[in-house]
């Protein structure tokens, strides 16, 4: 196998390499990155291979660039790091000391998405615009006295670039 990969050709697998049993699907990854050259870089030119799946974290673990697809149509490609700044969907976790009730409300007012209250005064939530609406957001916190002490960025994932990039999968 190794022969015919070190021939540069451009494979297709439609293949989940999740398994129910985690030894089987770790060892499938194994694979799958021995035979690529990928897991040791002993290929110098390693071939193409295209994975498709929905399962997304999966294929983001060992994917060096990806591409989504809407309807038939590249909405994006790229490095998945490029693919996570084109979605422009930014995680955080915050933290206020004042109203938990008025944060809410002013979270939701300055667009935050999929907003979730774990704990008293500690939120979780996705903002549009980067780090420029999130020191806007903060300093509307601050003028309102609620006093965040904490704002978190969290790393996004390939499913919420997804989801921001298309209608989530849905049709209209």
């Amino acid at each position: 196998m190794q022969d015919i990969l070190a021939r540069n050709y451009a494979y297709t697998v439609n293949y989940a390499l999740n398994h129910p049993d985690p030894t089987v699907s770790r060892n499938l990854r194994r694979l799958f990155f021995r035979l690529l050259g990928l897991y040791h870089g002993t290929l110098t030119n390693p071939p193409a291979v295209d994975f498709s799946g929905d399962r997304l974290p999966e294929l983001a673990d060992f994917c060096t660039r990806v591409g989504i697809l809407e309807e038939g149509k590249l909405v994006a490609f790229g490095t998945l790091d490029e693919v996570l700044h084109r979605a422009a969907c930014e995680g955080y976790q915050l933290r206020v000391l004042g109203s938990a009730q008025r944060a809410s409300e002013l979270l939701l007012a300055a667009g935050a998405e999929q907003l979730e209250s774990l704990d008293d005064g500690i939120f979780t939530f996705r903002l549009a615009g980067g780090p420029q609406a999130a020191a806007a957001l903060l300093k509307t916190l601050a003028l309102e006295d609620l006093e965040p002490c904490e704002l978190v960025a969290i790393r996004s994932d390939l499913e919420s670039a997804y989801l921001s990039l298309t209608r989530g999968g849905e049709s209209e």
